[in-house]
């Protein structure tokens, strides 16, 4: 966790041009930490795999975090009144609770519980085995191995990143970091007025068990793309379409699935840049820093498709295996049990609710569930507008993909979640 911290803020003086001045553009510098936030744990993965494979796992990731972090400061001669400005940029972000304190009490309170109970041990069995389980195995061993294992190939650069939890002997604070992006989405709905009752069915939802307590990455990801997609649509400027690029690149590189919600922003940014070319190409210059996180964003995506290809002989495993390994039975097997995963009886609907308590975690609700389809049907019925805009119709596109070729899991449909709720 020391080592995250310290890189998140390295990342977030970076991305803030060092704090010479508060950064008052609040939605601005909500993208800006959570695209830090991104940046700091793709970093501690790739570090964390050149440990593995060098079998130098006792070597602590926080050296590397202080060492980077005091060369910073000592280049870029950080001082006081830019230690101020960082504090204060904070201030502004809580500040949009404290405005609204009387009229989100209860919102609050849900936040509070939610990070509550983030706070916990590894105790899933999918973590256990896999997420958590095998850096474990690569520290305790101090090598890497393949063991032949089909869930092998399925760790992410994220899932890398947990070494450094565990050589610091905080695994507990593993289930945290998803909950972190919350403060911030929260804080997007209060600026732009999003109504409580929304905001409250949002926090209540029953997935948020299974987002927050499992121990691998399936919340961050998917809401730090949403959230840095929403900053953009407000403020179209190099920082925050950059940061978008950034996001949508290092969340694949977490988890893959993360590529079919990003498809229809994805489009979105190549109509926005077609449709504005000229001035894009005009007045959006990249400094140095900027390019740097855009390649190491590339190059987070190049390793973890490396490192699949060496494990399975597969770069995009676990989709595709048809075209990489087809002579291997057991990985198509796998693939197809993935696919039709929860797809049964009952599909779509118990994305929805359960009458299963053992599958209570695994579902939207009915509530939210009921908001996810009735906000954007009745704009579509009821609007008066003769054109429809690209961000009214991104989370129907997503709903799409999501319910044909994803899962039929509860807990990847947060995007269109939240930004039907907009």
């Amino acid at each position: 966790m020391i080592s995250f911290i310290i890189l998140s803020t390295l990342f977030l003086f970076l991305l803030s041009d060092n704090f010479k001045s508060i950064s008052d553009k609040k939605e601005v510098f909500i993208s800006n930490i959570i695209t830090s936030v991104m940046l700091s744990i793709s970093s501690i993965g790739i570090i964390s795999i050149g440990l593995i494979f060098f079998e130098k796992t006792r070597i602590p990731i926080v050296f590397f975090a202080v060492t980077v972090l005091f060369l910073y400061i000592i280049h870029k001669k950080i001082n006081t009144q830019n230690m101020r400005n960082f504090l204060n940029s904070i201030k502004l972000i809580i500040d949009v609770f404290s405005r609204n304190f009387e009229n989100s009490k209860f919102v609050i309170l849900l936040m509070i519980w939610l990070y509550f109970i983030s706070f916990g041990p590894i105790n899933h069995p999918d973590s256990i085995t896999t997420y958590v389980g095998y850096p474990y195995q690569f520290f305790l061993q101090n090598k890497h191995f393949i063991d032949g294992g089909l869930h092998q190939g399925i760790l992410g650069l994220s899932d890398f990143a947990n070494l450094s939890f565990i050589q610091e002997n905080n695994i507990w604070l593993i289930r945290s970091i998803q909950s972190l992006p919350i403060i911030l989405i929260v804080s997007i709905f209060l600026l732009r007025n999003i109504n409580k009752i929304l905001i409250i069915t949002f926090l209540t939802c029953p997935v948020f068990i299974q987002w927050l307590t499992i121990g691998k990455y399936i919340f961050l990801p998917d809401i730090a793309i949403t959230i840095t997609y929403l900053v953009w649509t407000r403020a179209k400027e190099k920082n925050t379409v950059l940061n978008l690029i950034i996001v949508i690149l290092l969340a694949i590189s977490f988890k893959i699935t993360c590529l079919v919600i990003s498809i229809p922003i994805i489009l979105h940014l190549f109509y926005d840049f077609f449709k504005n070319k000229q001035y894009i190409l005009e007045k959006f210059e990249l400094n140095f820093s900027k390019i740097s996180f855009l390649i190491l964003s590339i190059f987070s995506l190049f390793s973890i498709f490396t490192y699949r290809l060496y494990v399975t002989g597969n770069p995009f495993y676990p989709v595709l295996n048809k075209y990489f390994v087809p002579d291997n039975k057991q990985i198509l097997d796998f693939e197809n049990l993935l696919k039709g995963f929860f797809k049964g009886e009952g599909y779509p609907f118990n994305l929805l609710m359960t009458n299963d308590i053992n599958y209570l975690a695994m579902i939207i609700g009915p509530a939210t569930g009921f908001f996810l389809l009735f906000i954007p049907i009745t704009n579509i019925i009821f609007s008066k507008k003769k054109y429809f805009s690209i961000p009214e119709l991104i989370p129907i596109f997503q709903l799409i993909l999501l319910l044909t070729i994803s899962q039929g899991r509860a807990d990847y449909f947060l995007s269109p979640i939240i930004l039907s709720l907009m």
